[in-house]
Protein backbone atom coordinates (compact mmCIF):
# COMPACT_ATOMS: atom_id res chain seq x y z
CA UNK A 1 0.00 0.00 0.00
CA UNK A 2 3.05 2.67 1.24
CA UNK A 3 4.41 2.08 -2.58
CA UNK A 4 1.07 2.16 -4.35
CA UNK A 5 0.66 5.95 -2.06
CA UNK A 6 4.12 7.21 -2.97
CA UNK A 7 3.84 6.38 -7.04
CA UNK A 8 0.41 8.27 -6.77
CA UNK A 9 2.53 10.88 -5.05
CA UNK A 10 5.04 11.10 -7.61
CA UNK A 11 2.13 11.04 -10.84
CA UNK A 12 0.73 14.02 -9.23
CA UNK A 13 3.17 16.03 -7.76
CA UNK A 14 6.58 14.09 -9.01
CA UNK A 15 9.02 17.06 -7.48
CA UNK A 16 9.22 19.79 -5.44
CA UNK A 17 8.61 23.61 -5.83
CA UNK A 18 10.87 25.70 -5.13
CA UNK A 19 11.03 29.89 -5.56
CA UNK A 20 11.86 31.23 -8.73
CA UNK A 21 15.02 32.52 -9.86
CA UNK A 22 15.51 36.19 -10.65
CA UNK A 23 18.00 35.62 -13.30
CA UNK A 24 15.60 33.35 -15.13
CA UNK A 25 12.70 35.46 -14.17
CA UNK A 26 14.47 38.66 -15.76
CA UNK A 27 15.35 36.81 -19.16
CA UNK A 28 11.91 35.27 -19.32
CA UNK A 29 10.38 39.21 -18.79
CA UNK A 30 12.33 40.45 -20.74
CA UNK A 31 10.93 37.94 -24.53
CA UNK A 32 7.16 39.83 -23.41
CA UNK A 33 8.77 43.36 -22.74
CA UNK A 34 10.85 43.49 -25.82
CA UNK A 35 7.75 41.80 -27.77
CA UNK A 36 9.14 38.58 -29.23
CA UNK A 37 6.06 36.77 -27.53
CA UNK A 38 3.28 37.87 -26.47
CA UNK A 39 2.84 35.13 -23.42
CA UNK A 40 5.37 31.91 -22.37
CA UNK A 41 5.67 29.51 -19.92
CA UNK A 42 8.69 27.72 -18.84
CA UNK A 43 9.73 25.19 -16.29
CA UNK A 44 13.19 24.21 -14.51
CA UNK A 45 13.80 21.13 -13.43
CA UNK A 46 17.37 21.09 -11.02
CA UNK A 47 18.20 18.05 -8.91
CA UNK A 48 14.74 16.50 -7.98
CA UNK A 49 13.49 20.09 -7.75
CA UNK A 50 10.58 22.17 -10.49
CA UNK A 51 9.85 25.37 -11.11
CA UNK A 52 7.39 26.91 -13.05
CA UNK A 53 7.11 30.22 -14.73
CA UNK A 54 4.26 32.13 -16.83
CA UNK A 55 4.14 35.59 -18.23
CA UNK A 56 2.09 37.14 -20.19
CA UNK A 57 -1.34 36.83 -22.50
CA UNK A 58 -2.57 34.20 -24.25
CA UNK A 59 -3.91 36.20 -26.87
CA UNK A 60 -3.72 40.35 -27.04
CA UNK A 61 -7.16 40.99 -25.76
CA UNK A 62 -7.74 38.06 -23.04
CA UNK A 63 -8.31 39.46 -19.63
CA UNK A 64 -6.25 36.41 -17.81
CA UNK A 65 -2.51 35.88 -18.04
CA UNK A 66 -0.90 32.87 -19.35
CA UNK A 67 -0.52 30.10 -16.10
CA UNK A 68 0.78 26.84 -15.97
CA UNK A 69 -2.20 25.60 -17.22
CA UNK A 70 -2.77 27.64 -20.96
CA UNK A 71 -2.27 25.22 -23.61
CA UNK A 72 -0.10 25.95 -26.53
CA UNK A 73 0.78 23.84 -29.68
CA UNK A 74 3.78 22.09 -29.36
CA UNK A 75 4.83 21.16 -33.20
CA UNK A 76 7.63 18.75 -33.21
CA UNK A 77 7.87 18.20 -29.78
CA UNK A 78 5.18 16.00 -30.76
CA UNK A 79 8.47 13.76 -32.44
CA UNK A 80 9.67 13.06 -29.34
CA UNK A 81 6.36 11.53 -28.07
CA UNK A 82 6.10 9.63 -31.32
CA UNK A 83 9.19 8.32 -30.67
CA UNK A 84 8.62 7.12 -27.36
CA UNK A 85 5.60 5.66 -28.15
CA UNK A 86 6.93 3.47 -30.82
CA UNK A 87 9.82 2.60 -28.35
CA UNK A 88 7.18 1.39 -25.39
CA UNK A 89 5.53 -0.67 -28.89
CA UNK A 90 8.87 -2.28 -29.51
CA UNK A 91 9.34 -3.01 -26.03
CA UNK A 92 5.86 -4.63 -26.37
CA UNK A 93 6.90 -6.51 -29.32
CA UNK A 94 4.77 -5.03 -31.79
CA UNK A 95 7.77 -3.32 -33.58
CA UNK A 96 11.35 -3.32 -33.75
CA UNK A 97 13.55 -0.86 -34.92
CA UNK A 98 15.01 -2.76 -37.90
CA UNK A 99 11.92 -3.48 -39.18
CA UNK A 100 10.97 -2.14 -43.09
CA UNK A 101 8.43 0.61 -43.17
CA UNK A 102 7.08 -1.95 -46.04
CA UNK A 103 5.78 -4.50 -43.24
CA UNK A 104 3.73 -2.25 -41.37
CA UNK A 105 1.97 -0.50 -44.54
CA UNK A 106 -1.32 -1.67 -46.38
CA UNK A 107 -0.44 -4.57 -48.94
CA UNK A 108 -1.71 -2.20 -51.69
CA UNK A 109 0.97 0.49 -50.79
CA UNK A 110 4.67 0.10 -51.37
CA UNK A 111 7.65 1.93 -49.48
CA UNK A 112 10.18 3.62 -51.56
CA UNK A 113 13.40 2.59 -52.17
CA UNK A 114 16.77 3.22 -53.51
CA UNK A 115 18.59 0.35 -55.47
CA UNK A 116 17.40 -2.08 -53.09
CA UNK A 117 18.07 -0.33 -50.50
CA UNK A 118 14.40 -0.20 -48.03
CA UNK A 119 13.29 2.49 -45.72
CA UNK A 120 14.15 0.78 -42.01
CA UNK A 121 12.06 1.94 -38.70
CA UNK A 122 14.71 3.48 -37.28
CA UNK A 123 15.40 5.63 -40.65
CA UNK A 124 12.29 7.49 -40.17
CA UNK A 125 13.13 8.02 -36.03
CA UNK A 126 16.65 9.95 -37.09
CA UNK A 127 15.91 11.75 -40.02
CA UNK A 128 17.27 9.44 -42.51
CA UNK A 129 15.23 7.69 -44.89
CA UNK A 130 16.20 9.78 -47.76
CA UNK A 131 12.15 11.38 -47.38
CA UNK A 132 11.23 15.17 -48.06
CA UNK A 133 10.49 17.38 -45.44
CA UNK A 134 6.87 17.31 -46.75
CA UNK A 135 5.22 15.00 -49.51
CA UNK A 136 5.19 16.83 -52.76
CA UNK A 137 1.87 16.08 -53.52
CA UNK A 138 0.83 18.60 -50.29
CA UNK A 139 -0.83 20.78 -52.26
CA UNK A 140 -1.53 23.81 -49.95
CA UNK A 141 -5.32 25.24 -50.53
CA UNK A 142 -4.91 27.22 -47.76
CA UNK A 143 -1.70 29.75 -46.46
CA UNK A 144 -3.16 29.95 -43.25
CA UNK A 145 -3.30 25.70 -42.39
CA UNK A 146 -1.03 24.34 -45.04
CA UNK A 147 -1.49 20.63 -44.67
CA UNK A 148 -5.00 20.61 -43.40
CA UNK A 149 -6.17 18.79 -46.50
CA UNK A 150 -3.53 15.96 -46.61
CA UNK A 151 -5.16 12.73 -46.20
CA UNK A 152 -4.22 8.98 -46.21
CA UNK A 153 -5.09 8.54 -49.87
CA UNK A 154 -3.00 11.44 -50.72
CA UNK A 155 0.29 9.59 -48.41
CA UNK A 156 0.26 6.18 -50.14
CA UNK A 157 -0.57 7.71 -53.62
CA UNK A 158 3.04 9.45 -52.17
CA UNK A 159 4.44 6.55 -51.28
CA UNK A 160 3.61 4.31 -54.48
CA UNK A 161 4.81 7.19 -56.48
CA UNK A 162 8.15 8.41 -54.77
CA UNK A 163 11.71 8.42 -56.24
CA UNK A 164 13.70 8.38 -53.75
CA UNK A 165 17.33 10.60 -54.64
CA UNK A 166 19.91 8.94 -52.35
CA UNK A 167 19.76 6.02 -50.53
CA UNK A 168 18.28 5.78 -47.15
CA UNK A 169 20.73 5.23 -44.27
CA UNK A 170 23.28 7.44 -45.60
CA UNK A 171 22.59 11.12 -45.11
CA UNK A 172 20.57 13.31 -42.52
CA UNK A 173 17.25 15.12 -44.06
CA UNK A 174 14.92 16.27 -41.75
CA UNK A 175 11.68 15.29 -42.39
CA UNK A 176 7.94 15.65 -41.06
CA UNK A 177 6.83 13.05 -43.26
CA UNK A 178 9.65 10.24 -41.92
CA UNK A 179 8.15 10.54 -38.31
CA UNK A 180 4.78 11.23 -39.48
CA UNK A 181 4.87 7.57 -40.51
CA UNK A 182 5.84 6.61 -37.36
CA UNK A 183 2.71 7.90 -35.73
CA UNK A 184 0.78 6.49 -38.69
CA UNK A 185 1.95 3.33 -38.71
CA UNK A 186 1.25 2.81 -34.82
CA UNK A 187 -2.52 3.44 -35.83
CA UNK A 188 -2.75 1.11 -38.38
CA UNK A 189 -0.87 -1.64 -36.43
CA UNK A 190 -2.79 -0.65 -33.10
CA UNK A 191 -6.08 0.20 -34.69
CA UNK A 192 -6.76 3.35 -33.17
CA UNK A 193 -6.14 7.07 -33.52
CA UNK A 194 -2.51 8.65 -32.94
CA UNK A 195 -3.73 11.11 -30.19
CA UNK A 196 -5.72 7.89 -28.50
CA UNK A 197 -2.11 5.77 -28.60
CA UNK A 198 -0.42 9.00 -26.74
CA UNK A 199 -3.11 9.22 -24.06
CA UNK A 200 -3.35 5.44 -23.34
CA UNK A 201 0.54 4.52 -22.97
CA UNK A 202 2.18 7.95 -22.07
CA UNK A 203 -0.35 10.61 -20.80
CA UNK A 204 -2.59 8.18 -18.90
CA UNK A 205 0.21 6.61 -17.44
CA UNK A 206 2.03 10.35 -16.22
CA UNK A 207 -1.17 12.32 -15.64
CA UNK A 208 -1.02 14.06 -18.06
CA UNK A 209 -4.69 15.41 -18.83
CA UNK A 210 -4.13 18.72 -21.09
CA UNK A 211 -1.83 16.81 -24.12
CA UNK A 212 -4.19 16.68 -26.79
CA UNK A 213 -4.87 17.39 -30.49
CA UNK A 214 -8.61 18.12 -30.09
CA UNK A 215 -9.99 19.82 -27.16
CA UNK A 216 -12.77 20.10 -25.24
CA UNK A 217 -14.88 23.48 -24.50
CA UNK A 218 -13.21 24.46 -21.56
CA UNK A 219 -9.45 23.32 -22.93
CA UNK A 220 -10.35 25.54 -25.53
CA UNK A 221 -10.80 28.64 -23.25
CA UNK A 222 -7.62 28.15 -21.65
CA UNK A 223 -5.79 27.74 -25.33
CA UNK A 224 -3.06 30.53 -26.65
CA UNK A 225 -3.63 32.23 -29.62
CA UNK A 226 -0.53 31.84 -32.20
CA UNK A 227 1.16 34.95 -33.64
CA UNK A 228 3.71 35.56 -36.36
CA UNK A 229 5.31 39.46 -35.61
CA UNK A 230 2.25 41.28 -34.21
CA UNK A 231 -0.74 39.05 -36.35
CA UNK A 232 -2.50 36.20 -34.90
CA UNK A 233 -2.66 33.28 -37.14
CA UNK A 234 -4.52 30.31 -37.09
CA UNK A 235 -4.08 26.76 -35.84
CA UNK A 236 -2.74 24.52 -37.68
CA UNK A 237 -3.71 20.72 -38.82
CA UNK A 238 -1.62 17.78 -39.92
CA UNK A 239 -4.36 15.02 -40.81
CA UNK A 240 -2.64 11.37 -41.43
CA UNK A 241 1.07 12.93 -40.21
CA UNK A 242 0.10 14.17 -36.75
CA UNK A 243 3.09 12.03 -35.11
CA UNK A 244 5.25 14.68 -36.90
CA UNK A 245 3.91 17.99 -34.79
CA UNK A 246 -0.06 17.94 -34.09
CA UNK A 247 0.49 18.21 -30.25
CA UNK A 248 -0.47 20.60 -27.83
CA UNK A 249 -0.25 20.48 -24.11
CA UNK A 250 0.71 22.68 -21.05
CA UNK A 251 3.51 23.33 -19.48
CA UNK A 252 2.18 21.52 -16.04
CA UNK A 253 1.95 18.56 -18.64
CA UNK A 254 5.18 18.85 -20.34
CA UNK A 255 6.94 18.87 -16.81
CA UNK A 256 5.87 15.28 -16.05
CA UNK A 257 6.58 13.73 -19.80
CA UNK A 258 10.32 15.55 -19.35
CA UNK A 259 10.97 14.02 -15.54
CA UNK A 260 9.61 10.34 -16.54
CA UNK A 261 12.70 11.22 -19.49
CA UNK A 262 14.67 12.28 -17.04
CA UNK A 263 14.21 9.08 -15.15
CA UNK A 264 12.59 11.08 -12.31
CA UNK A 265 9.16 8.85 -12.22
CA UNK A 266 8.36 5.84 -10.64
CA UNK A 267 6.68 4.74 -14.41
CA UNK A 268 7.56 1.37 -16.25
CA UNK A 269 7.91 3.52 -19.37
CA UNK A 270 10.66 5.46 -18.06
CA UNK A 271 12.65 2.79 -18.96
CA UNK A 272 11.66 2.21 -22.69
CA UNK A 273 12.25 6.29 -22.64
CA UNK A 274 15.46 6.26 -21.89
CA UNK A 275 16.13 3.62 -24.80
CA UNK A 276 14.94 6.77 -26.77
CA UNK A 277 18.31 8.73 -25.51
CA UNK A 278 20.83 6.67 -27.10
CA UNK A 279 22.95 8.06 -29.85
CA UNK A 280 21.88 5.87 -33.28
CA UNK A 281 23.48 8.42 -35.68
CA UNK A 282 26.55 9.94 -35.32
CA UNK A 283 25.93 13.56 -37.60
CA UNK A 284 22.77 15.31 -38.18
CA UNK A 285 23.36 18.86 -38.58
CA UNK A 286 24.65 21.70 -36.37
CA UNK A 287 26.97 19.16 -34.39
CA UNK A 288 24.25 17.44 -33.24
CA UNK A 289 24.30 13.46 -33.20
CA UNK A 290 20.58 11.75 -33.50
CA UNK A 291 19.19 9.49 -31.00
CA UNK A 292 15.53 7.91 -31.50
CA UNK A 293 14.01 11.70 -32.15
CA UNK A 294 16.21 13.50 -29.56
CA UNK A 295 19.01 16.25 -31.04
CA UNK A 296 22.41 15.42 -28.78
CA UNK A 297 24.92 17.63 -28.33
CA UNK A 298 28.01 16.73 -26.44
CA UNK A 299 28.96 19.70 -24.71
CA UNK A 300 32.01 20.88 -22.07
CA UNK A 301 29.07 21.66 -19.90
CA UNK A 302 27.10 18.02 -20.31
CA UNK A 303 25.19 16.31 -23.09
CA UNK A 304 21.91 18.65 -24.30
CA UNK A 305 19.45 15.98 -24.83
CA UNK A 306 16.98 18.18 -27.02
CA UNK A 307 14.30 18.84 -29.28
CA UNK A 308 12.30 21.85 -30.31
CA UNK A 309 9.02 22.76 -32.04
CA UNK A 310 7.94 25.57 -34.49
CA UNK A 311 4.33 25.57 -35.79
CA UNK A 312 2.31 28.66 -37.21
CA UNK A 313 2.46 31.01 -34.40
CA UNK A 314 4.47 28.96 -31.94
CA UNK A 315 7.14 28.03 -30.58
CA UNK A 316 8.78 25.81 -28.61
CA UNK A 317 11.99 23.96 -27.07
CA UNK A 318 12.44 20.96 -24.44
CA UNK A 319 15.91 20.15 -23.14
CA UNK A 320 17.99 18.40 -20.36
CA UNK A 321 21.46 17.50 -19.37
CA UNK A 322 21.56 14.01 -17.57
CA UNK A 323 25.27 15.22 -15.78
CA UNK A 324 23.53 17.97 -14.15
CA UNK A 325 19.90 16.43 -13.57
CA UNK A 326 18.32 19.41 -14.97
CA UNK A 327 16.06 19.96 -17.66
CA UNK A 328 13.89 22.58 -19.23
CA UNK A 329 10.93 23.32 -21.31
CA UNK A 330 9.65 26.72 -22.71
CA UNK A 331 5.82 27.13 -24.42
CA UNK A 332 5.43 30.33 -26.41
CA UNK A 333 2.84 31.55 -28.53
CA UNK A 334 5.01 32.97 -31.32
CA UNK A 335 6.47 32.45 -34.52
CA UNK A 336 10.23 33.52 -33.23
CA UNK A 337 13.09 31.26 -32.56
CA UNK A 338 13.27 30.52 -28.44
CA UNK A 339 16.09 27.99 -28.75
CA UNK A 340 18.84 30.14 -27.33
CA UNK A 341 16.78 31.04 -24.78
CA UNK A 342 16.08 27.47 -23.57
CA UNK A 343 19.57 26.56 -24.07
CA UNK A 344 20.53 29.28 -21.82
CA UNK A 345 17.92 28.06 -19.24
CA UNK A 346 19.97 24.97 -18.65
CA UNK A 347 23.18 26.48 -18.59
CA UNK A 348 23.81 30.58 -18.08
CA UNK A 349 27.06 30.54 -19.62
CA UNK A 350 25.67 29.71 -23.36
CA UNK A 351 24.47 32.96 -24.72
CA UNK A 352 21.19 34.32 -26.13
CA UNK A 353 21.65 34.69 -29.60
CA UNK A 354 19.99 38.09 -30.39
CA UNK A 355 19.49 37.81 -34.21
CA UNK A 356 17.46 34.54 -32.77
CA UNK A 357 14.52 37.15 -32.85
CA UNK A 358 13.68 36.67 -36.16
CA UNK A 359 10.77 34.91 -36.84
CA UNK A 360 11.38 31.46 -38.35
CA UNK A 361 8.51 30.41 -40.55
CA UNK A 362 7.79 26.66 -41.44
CA UNK A 363 9.53 25.36 -44.28
CA UNK A 364 6.28 24.15 -46.05
CA UNK A 365 5.26 28.28 -45.66
CA UNK A 366 8.54 29.32 -47.72
CA UNK A 367 8.16 26.66 -50.17
CA UNK A 368 5.25 28.33 -51.44
CA UNK A 369 7.77 31.07 -52.82
CA UNK A 370 10.48 29.26 -54.36
CA UNK A 371 10.53 29.58 -57.93
CA UNK A 372 11.79 32.05 -60.84
CA UNK A 373 10.04 36.00 -60.85
CA UNK A 374 10.11 38.42 -63.78
CA UNK A 375 9.76 42.28 -63.84
CA UNK A 376 8.09 43.65 -67.34
CA UNK A 377 11.86 44.87 -68.55
CA UNK A 378 13.23 40.89 -68.10
CA UNK A 379 14.84 41.20 -64.38
CA UNK A 380 15.05 38.05 -63.42
CA UNK A 381 14.74 36.95 -59.57
CA UNK A 382 15.30 33.42 -58.57
CA UNK A 383 13.94 32.11 -54.23
CA UNK A 384 14.36 28.82 -53.43
CA UNK A 385 14.50 27.84 -49.61
CA UNK A 386 18.05 26.25 -47.47
CA UNK A 387 17.08 24.97 -44.42
CA UNK A 388 14.74 27.20 -42.52
CA UNK A 389 15.58 30.20 -44.37
CA UNK A 390 14.37 31.51 -48.02
CA UNK A 391 17.19 32.70 -50.46
CA UNK A 392 16.90 35.17 -52.94
CA UNK A 393 18.91 36.16 -55.73
CA UNK A 394 18.64 38.82 -58.50
CA UNK A 395 20.69 37.68 -62.16
CA UNK A 396 24.07 39.09 -62.02
CA UNK A 397 23.95 39.54 -58.15
CA UNK A 398 24.86 37.80 -55.26
CA UNK A 399 22.73 35.57 -53.03
CA UNK A 400 20.61 37.10 -50.13
CA UNK A 401 18.44 36.05 -47.23
CA UNK A 402 15.14 37.18 -47.08
CA UNK A 403 13.58 37.40 -43.68
CA UNK A 404 9.79 37.37 -42.42
CA UNK A 405 7.96 39.73 -40.75
CA UNK A 406 5.00 37.77 -40.95
CA UNK A 407 3.57 35.04 -43.14
CA UNK A 408 3.87 37.38 -46.46
CA UNK A 409 6.27 40.05 -45.73
CA UNK A 410 10.15 39.79 -45.57
CA UNK A 411 12.99 42.16 -45.80
CA UNK A 412 16.73 42.32 -46.52
CA UNK A 413 19.34 43.11 -44.08
CA UNK A 414 21.78 44.38 -46.39
CA UNK A 415 19.73 46.58 -48.18
CA UNK A 416 17.16 48.27 -47.52
CA UNK A 417 14.50 46.42 -49.06
CA UNK A 418 11.01 44.93 -48.03
CA UNK A 419 8.98 42.30 -49.89
CA UNK A 420 5.52 41.57 -49.56
CA UNK A 421 3.85 38.69 -51.54
CA UNK A 422 0.67 38.68 -52.85
CA UNK A 423 -1.86 36.39 -53.55
CA UNK A 424 -4.72 36.07 -55.41
CA UNK A 425 -8.24 34.59 -54.53
CA UNK A 426 -7.38 30.90 -54.27
CA UNK A 427 -3.96 31.55 -52.19
CA UNK A 428 -1.82 31.36 -55.07
CA UNK A 429 1.53 33.39 -55.44
CA UNK A 430 0.68 35.74 -57.86
CA UNK A 431 4.15 37.32 -57.17
CA UNK A 432 5.51 40.24 -55.09
CA UNK A 433 6.20 43.99 -54.67
CA UNK A 434 9.72 44.98 -53.68
CA UNK A 435 9.62 48.21 -52.14
CA UNK A 436 13.18 50.36 -51.83
CA UNK A 437 12.76 53.65 -50.34
CA UNK A 438 10.13 55.75 -52.17
CA UNK A 439 10.06 52.46 -55.17
CA UNK A 440 7.82 50.24 -55.65
CA UNK A 441 8.33 47.19 -58.10
CA UNK A 442 5.91 44.62 -59.13
CA UNK A 443 7.87 41.32 -59.78
CA UNK A 444 5.17 38.35 -61.47
CA UNK A 445 5.71 34.86 -60.49
CA UNK A 446 6.52 32.98 -63.55
CA UNK A 447 7.55 29.18 -62.36
CA UNK A 448 7.71 27.11 -59.28
CA UNK A 449 7.75 23.43 -58.58
CA UNK A 450 4.14 23.12 -57.58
Amino acid sequence: MRKIFISLILLILPLCLIANDPHVEKVLQECIDNEKTLGLSAIIIENGKMTFYAMGKPHAHAALQVTEDTIFDVGSISKVFTTSLMQILIDQKLFCWKDPLQKHLPTNVKSPEFEGRTIYLEDLAVHTAALPYMPDNCKMTDMQNPAKDYSSALLYEYLNTAKLKYMPGTKYDYSNLGIGLLGHIMELKCKKPYEELIKEHISQKLGMKDTCIVMDLEQKQRFARGHIGKDEVPNWDLPSIEGAGALRSTIRDLSKFLSAHMGLVDQPIVKSFAKTHKVIRAESEHGSQMAAGWHVNPTEKGTIIWHNGQTGGYHAYMGFIPEKKKGVVLLTNSGANFDSVGKHLLDSSFPIDEDEEDIVLDPLILDRYVGTYRHFTGLTCYLWREGDQLMGKLSGHPAVVLYPESQTRFFLKVMDVQVQFVLDSDDNIKGMNVFRGDQTFWIRKVTSWW
